[in-house]
């Protein structure tokens, strides 16, 4: 989803008008793309952002997927898209490509894309893109340059968060938060002010030994490794903050390049909840956008 290959694939795509019966699976869109709004063109996303929205309030052709993101890989896995693309990492001496700021749901398709002689594996090399590790053997985070049917260069910044203070009433939530993580708790922190804001109150705070398993790697939790306060003494993936993708500052970034203390591992694992609950003092800490009377959070 940060990838800039996505940026310039569906912009060349929306030059043409000729499509029939051409079906695109992705989730939150970075911008308006014309191809979305062509007919034959179908949109399958998996997350509903103001782009998802603005497009199917215009009347184009989008279809919500409804699968929490761990089932993503099943979806993908079902569709099998006769082409796929990825933006990499630069490759190191031996071919290998860094699947870089998202490991998410689509690692084995695109090994199983690469694998078929009748679908098509494009990866894009660039070089803002920061190398950073799985867990091998059983997740190398690479794509091998032989697996690889096209490659091809960009040098299109990475998509990066705007760095918006928290205001004061997230302040206020982030510090009631704070009394319920204790030292040695395990974190999880989503998107937002308030989940950023309580990392980086916890990293300027006294307590410490905390573990991350956490499916986003945001600022506030660099901060906390940054502050020395992750131990990652957790019960699982011991040794190493686990996530599935990142998105965040340039500073992120480049903090992540070549850093073996976070772990990029497909969604699936992530996000398993027996793996989860096997973590010790899990807490996890998430914006809303709205609770029905049922309890159920719209997030």
């Amino acid at each position: 989803r940060v990838a800039d290959l996505w940026a310039d694939c569906t912009a060349a795509l929306g030059a043409r008008d000729d499509w029939a019966g051409f079906r695109v699976m992705g989730a939150l869109l970075v911008d308006l793309f014309p191809v979305f709004a062509r007919p034959g063109v179908r949109l399958y996303s998996g997350f509903y952002g103001p782009v998802e929205r603005a497009l199917l309030q215009a009347g184009h052709d989008v279809h919500f997927v409804p699968a929490d993101f761990r089932r993503f890989s099943h979806l993908a896995r079902r569709m099998a898209p006769r082409v796929m693309a990825v933006a990499v990492a630069p490759p190191d001496a031996e071919g290998r490509m860094s699947l870089a700021l998202h490991a998410g749901a689509a690692v084995e398709e695109l090994h199983r894309c690469g694998r078929d002689p009748d679908r098509l594996l494009i990866a894009e090399v660039n070089p803002h893109l920061p190398r950073t590790h799985g867990l091998p053997p059983q997740h190398p985070h690479v794509l091998r340059a032989e697996e690889v049917d096209v490659i091809t260069t960009g040098d299109r910044p990475v998509i990066a968060l705007p760095d918006i203070p928290a205001d004061a009433a997230e302040q206020r939530i982030a510090a009631f938060a704070c009394e319920f993580i204790p030292d040695g708790a395990t974190l999880q922190t989503g998107i937002g002010g308030v989940p950023n804001q309580v990392a980086q109150l916890l990293a300027a705070g006294s307590g410490g030994d905390y573990g991350v398993h956490s499916e986003m790697f945001t600022d506030g939790l660099m901060q906390l490794h940054r502050a020395g306060k992750v131990s990652n003494r957790k019960g699982v993936y011991d040794g190493f903050s686990v996530a599935t993708f990142a998105m965040g500052s340039r500073a992120l970034y480049d903090w992540l390049d070549d850093n073996e203390a976070v772990r990029f591992l497909p969604v699936e694992f992530v996000n398993e909840p027996g793996l989860i609950a096997r973590n010790r003092r899990m807490i996890s800490i998430n914006g809303a956008l709205s609770v029905d009377l049922g309890g159920q959070v719209v997030a």
